[in-house]
């Protein structure tokens, strides 16, 4: 009877306290003040009740069992209001059927107190205690009942047109209270009619939905309260278990020990001291973490203030952009137990994803999101757009963002905005525990939204500068480049003119024509290391091309003695259809062929020449025409082992050259001979006039 005592005080005391705590919790919040009322309610029931068992004065009886059937009526009551606004308002609950509902409640209450109809008296038979009910009781149990049913019928409805999250909680609170208020009014209420045998069956039903209330705050988070009442009924069961050993132990040693002397009993509280004191710490952790493996193996208390510690330390430590997202993932799913978790990261001006930690993730951020994410920069709860979905109809982008959170399973979206800028958004899955994102939760994610913003900031500036740091590596190692082909041009062009001006120093030696342009054709090979070249000038006066001189080398010499006869002995008409050297004179212009046979059949036979040809290597052969005051006096054949292509701008260059030196040499060399032949001339006529004088004078 003690235990049974001490159990009935101690739930009455928790629903106490738990209704306190409810109502301070949200003084505002109709959910909250109605659960406090039950709470209330119960607690006073199971106290009157307490009283009703333990009390013989039959006065003080009677009055308490008053107060327990009045505790009953505010509890029906306060169950059909909680039923209402739990877990949201959804019923045009207005003034006419608040009247209709308080109307009963106060009908009864006027019954309990001010009548005998309901509570005649109270009788004792047997020593049992009986209370005498009154011919109310059956409108008593009819306000019960309908109350009830009403409200179970509420939250069915509600059940039909609840969101996911909305149902479960529905579930739970459904199946623990209504069971809880059924057990309790049916053996507390109904059975007192016929006899009140049963009335210890209460605490039995109080127990078991304080048990079920405390797995459902324990999963659910409902009220949010969910911290507080874990740690309160853990510590209040634990103190229960103390107690009972300690209750255990000395009705035991009383049983073994018929001399049960005061010496024993010092010695039992002392041994029991010893005991509570060695193992209490160890039997709590134990407690605790048992408790925690049975609710979903999470820990049972978050410490926000530590999550925004340690993340700070991360974003002070990252700076490249896709180690903070995955790092940042990784501390959201580990501290907050979440399924998943996606950082993306967009570009500023066109809105194109950067950087993404899961790149299958289906979310479809198009412009639509993007656009209206820029202007509301809360964070989006899917679970209350479920709930709005009423309001939402015409608003389209909502509606549109709600069918893509639903499509990816995302319970919530952080938008991350910068300078008006959406710069990133983080998108969160369920929890493992399969909690609700709390109040607490929700504040966390606005703390670290600001801090989310200077860490994805500071990454995007070191990747800017990052990325400007290559583009000036590059255009370094590009001036560079630059640099070095300038300088290879320079020593090419260097080494031209050195060569230029080391053939021009060869030819200016002689004065013969003949012998320049061997030395030049001879050079071609030396100078220049092409395969050589071969010299043809016009006759203008008999109308033909004839071939003045080619490069002598070892191969050259080779390669032209299978003609059979001189090879400079070969002229062709003068006529741009005869072959391409005639064609390159004619129209004045540098002509490229990769048949020697094109210059030189006709005169020469074709399949001679293309064996000369592939005896020497030759790939390429340019024809460079060579002027001398704008007349065409001739042509140089420049022999490649290099396909045209390969024939570079500096080449054609000093081809050129060569040709327009080779063109003032001849005609400063035929001036030359013209001199010679001229001065000869006029010394032969001096001559001729001295032997004429020397006649005269004779003759004279």
């Amino acid at each position: 009877m003690i235990l049974e005592g001490i159990l009935l005080i101690f739930i009455a005391l928790l629903e106490l306290f738990l209704s306190v705590l409810v109502v301070f919790k949200n003084k505002k919040s109709l959910i909250n003040i109605w659960y406090s009322l039950i709470m209330l309610s119960g607690s006073l029931w199971i106290f009157g009740l307490f009283i009703f068992i333990y009390i013989n004065d039959l006065n003080i009886i009677l009055f308490w069992s008053r107060l327990f059937y009045f505790a009953a009526t505010i509890m029906v009551y306060a169950f059909l209001n909680f039923s209402i606004y739990f877990p949201f308002k959804d019923i045009n609950y207005n003034i006419k059927y608040k009247i209709l509902a308080i109307i009963p409640f106060f009908i009864i209450v006027y019954l309990i107190f001010f009548t005998n109809f309901l509570i005649t008296g109270i009788e004792i038979i047997n020593l049992k205690k009986n209370i005498i009910l009154g011919p109310a009781n059956y409108l008593f149990i009819s306000y019960l009942l309908i109350y009830i049913l009403i409200s179970i019928m509420i939250w069915f409805f509600k059940y039909r047109i609840s969101t996911k999250i909305d149902k479960v909680k529905l579930n739970y609170i459904l199946i623990t209270m209504t069971f809880s208020i059924l057990v309790g009014f049916f053996v507390n209420l109904f059975l007192p009619v016929f006899t009140f045998k049963y009335i210890w069956i209460l605490p039995i039903s109080i127990i078991i939905m304080s048990i079920l209330i405390f797995y459902t705050l324990a999963k659910f988070k409902l009220l949010n309260i969910r911290l507080i009442i874990i740690r309160t009924i853990l510590e209040g069961i634990l103190v229960i278990f103390i107690a009972s050993f300690f209750t255990l132990s000395i009705l035991f040693t009383g049983y073994f020990f018929q001399d049960y002397t005061e010496v024993i009993k010092v010695f039992v509280y002392f041994i029991d001291a010893l005991i509570i004191i060695i193992f209490l710490d160890p039997l709590k952790k134990i407690w605790r973490k048992s408790t925690n493996f049975i609710f979903y193996k999470i820990k049972i208390k978050i410490d926000y203030e530590k999550i925004l510690k340690d993340f700070n330390l991360i974003i002070a430590k990252e700076i490249e952009l896709r180690s903070l997202l995955n790092k940042l993932v990784n501390f959201l799913k580990d501290k907050l137990k979440i399924k998943k978790v996606t950082a993306i990261v967009l570009n500023n001006k066109d809105n194109i994803i950067v950087s993404s930690n899961d790149k299958s993730v289906r979310f479809n951020l198009n412009n639509k999101i993007i656009n209206y994410l820029k202007f509301h920069d809360d964070i989006i709860i899917t679970d209350e757009l479920i709930k709005k979905s009423k309001e939402l109809k015409g608003n389209f982008r909502l509606e549109y963002i709600l069918k893509e959170l639903k499509k990816s399973n995302i319970e919530l979206l952080i938008p991350i905005i910068n300078n008006d800028n959406l710069i990133a958004i983080i998108l969160l899955s369920k929890k493992l525990s399969k909690d609700i994102y709390n109040d607490e939760d929700i504040d966390l994610f606005k703390e670290l939204k600001f801090h989310i913003t200077i860490a994805i900031d500071k990454s995007n500036l070191f990747e800017k500068i990052k990325l400007l740091n290559k583009e000036l590596q590059y255009k370094v190692t590009e001036k560079t480049k630059d640099l070095e082909d300038l300088n290879n041009t320079l020593e090419e062009r260097n080494n031209f003119l050195i060569t230029i001006q080391s053939i021009i120093s060869t030819i200016s030696k002689t004065f013969n024509l003949r012998e320049a342009t061997q030395m030049i054709a001879d050079s071609i090979s030396s100078k220049l290391g092409y395969i050589g070249g071969i010299l043809s000038f016009v006759n203008y006066d008999k109308n033909i091309l004839h071939i003045g001189t080619f490069t002598e080398n070892k191969e050259t010499i080779s390669a032209f003695k299978i003609f059979k006869k001189e090879f400079k002995s070969f002229n062709a008409e003068l006529n741009k259809d005869y072959n391409l050297g005639t064609k390159t004179i004619l129209k004045k212009e540098i002509t490229f062929s990769n048949k020697m046979s094109d210059y030189f059949s006709p005169p020469v036979n074709k399949s001679i020449m293309n064996n000369m040809q592939e005896a020497l290597k030759i790939e390429t052969i340019v024809g460079i025409p060579i002027f001398s005051k704008d007349k065409s006096i001739g042509l140089i054949h420049f022999l490649f082992k290099q396909k045209k292509k390969d024939i570079s701008p500096l080449d054609m260059e000093t081809m050129t050259t060569l040709a327009d030196q080779v063109g003032i040499i001849a005609r400063n060399l035929t001036l030359y001979e013209n001199l010679q032949k001229t001065n000869k001339k006029l010394q032969d006529a001096n001559v001729n006039l001295r032997r004429l004088d020397k006649t005269k004078s004779e003759i004279l």
